[in-house]
């Protein structure tokens, strides 16, 4: 579920809105598989955005431009709960308290995106 290059903000909020509610749904049947669709969706929002999504590395430099301060502390959240989705990757499974802790992360990101901030 890719945004089109010609689709304008109304429409891809629209359909960030409605992508969100299938993975909500997801989420009650496999919380594992929502969340890494999730931080799909989350990323392409972020870019959409114009919001720097890049490698620890490069946030550890210092060298990466992160615009405003009341989005240090979302983005920090949304890289630390996307650390939690390479561990999904990697086939460990961590516990359900680290799952939800993830899920409530990407919920709040994804109510920051929607208000326009």
């Amino acid at each position: 579920m890719t945004a089109s290059a010609d689709v304008g903000p109304e429409e891809q909020r629209e359909q960030w809105q409605r992508e969100w509610g299938e993975l909500t749904r997801l989420a009650d049947e496999s919380l594992p598989q929502a969340l890494v669709k999730m931080d799909d969706l989350l990323e392409r929002m972020l870019v959409a955005r114009g919001y720097p999504v890049d490698t620890e590395e490069e946030r550890a430099s210092g060298g990466v431009y992160v615009p405003g301060d009341d989005s240090t502390d979302v983005l920090e959240d949304f890289f630390q709960a996307r650390a939690m989705i390479r561990v999904l990757d990697g086939k460990w499974p961590p516990m359900g308290k680290a799952l939800q802790k993830t899920f409530e992360a990407y919920e709040v990101l994804y109510t920051w995106l929607m208000s326009g901030s």
